[in-house]
């Protein structure tokens, strides 16, 4: 599922759950893949070179990632570091 504004593109990982079992549910792996299908979909739709920015969910100031227990450092920067090495 894509949300579309003129200038903004928004997929996400997990839909249609809740936000608890969507940090139980999210894995490295499956960043990785919706990543890779973000970047085709955007390439297909017309945008040959398309920016992409990976986010948790909200942060407060006294957490330091989604739940405040290192979720982002295990299920999403080495999916995100993995997407960059394959270009």
């Amino acid at each position: 599922m894509m949300l579309v504004a003129p200038k903004l593109r928004v997929i996400h990982v997990t839909t249609h759950i809740g936000l608890l079992d969507a940090i139980e549910r999210i894995d490295a792996a499956l960043v990785e893949r919706v990543i890779g299908r973000a970047h085709e979909a955007l390439v297909h739709s017309g945008i040959a070179i398309p920016g992409l920015a990976c986010a948790a969910s909200i942060r407060t100031p006294a957490k330091t990632d989604c739940s405040g227990r290192g979720e982002e450092a295990v299920k999403i920067v080495p999916a995100v570091e993995a997407s960059r090495a394959a270009g």
